[in-house]
């Protein structure tokens, strides 16, 4: 072989050397990314179930807020019927006691009305019959 011949050959096992060098750079730094990739699938199931547990407490509270916020109006409501039946209950006495006396102011002017009307008629009467 010539000498040519052989620094072909040094120079191709170079590249060769060189070729092969760079690939497992390559297939370690492949490999290094496909560990991240799979970390991070497994960090990204982990936050999806976290959020997926979130979204089922937070329905959980909102249907335990919604019954609390229906007893409580029901509770509103009955104490509000109940402010109205002892409001009446209390009213109507006295609604009846102002009734009751203007109905007895009425009769006493009724009352004196017809004592004047009469008082006067017997006294034209006994003046006619007197004179």
């Amino acid at each position: 072989m010539t000498e040519h011949d052989e620094e072909l050959i040094t120079s191709h096992k170079a590249t060769l050397l060189d070729h092969e060098k760079r690939l497992r750079d390559l297939e370690k730094a492949s490999n290094e990314r496909t560990v991240k990739l799979l970390n991070f699938d497994e960090k990204f199931a982990a936050i999806l179930k976290a959020v997926e547990n979130l979204a089922e407490k937070v329905d959980e509270m909102k249907d335990n807020f919604d019954s609390q916020l229906l007893q409580v109006e029901s509770r509103i409501n009955i104490k509000i019927d109940n402010l109205a039946k002892e409001f009446d209950e209390r009213l109507k006495p006295l609604e009846n006691a102002d009734a009751e006396k203007w109905r007895r102011l009425v009769w006493l002017v009724i009352g004196a009305i017809v004592t004047t009307a009469a008082g006067y008629f017997i006294g034209v009467i006994t003046k006619g019959h007197i004179e």
